[in-house]
């Protein structure tokens, strides 16, 4: 005959038990190295400065590549007459390409333009907008900003 008090025994082992705790470790364990890890205090990389010319963009352009940048600064269209642009500036990829200023330095933009504008008519050139483009590093170093989005200025 079986011996059934075994089956009904109040000190029955609960083989869940466990298992919650060693799940309930690891996401104890996890969440705090990953926070650990991630606080400012343990960072190795220099932050990066913020962009507000074209030579800030240009002295980070190494761990900016292919990155989105923000700047602000005047859609000038094809009208270039009051550019600098610095040793550093790639040539137009494409005609369409128009001319971003900030300061008085200029940058060629590719890949599209901002709405509302045009880099054909006069009346556009000057606008200031914020923009936001992928930056493109040639291989002699020289920048190149491609078109993502971009909205007109408010202060």
């Amino acid at each position: 005959m079986e011996d059934c008090t075994r089956i009904s025994s109040p000190r029955r082992f609960n083989p869940t038990l466990p298992s919650a705790i060693h799940v309930t470790f690891f996401l104890v364990t996890a969440f705090l190295s990953i926070a650990l890890t991630t606080s400012p205090g343990c960072q190795t990389e220099k932050p990066l400065r913020a962009l507000e010319t074209f030579d800030d963009v240009y002295e980070q352009r190494a761990s900016l590549r292919d990155s989105v940048v923000t700047l602000t600064g005047r859609f000038m269209g094809w009208n270039g007459a009051d550019c600098i642009f610095p040793s550093y500036a790639a040539r137009q990829a494409t005609r369409s390409d128009w001319i971003f200023m900030v300061g008085d330095r200029c940058l060629y933009v590719t890949g599209g333009s901002p709405p509302g504008l045009s880099a054909m008519e006069a009346d556009s050139a000057g606008t200031q907008i914020v923009l936001e483009a992928r930056l493109q590093v040639n291989p002699d170093e020289q920048l190149l900003l491609e078109y993502v989005n971009s909205e007109p200025f408010s202060q």
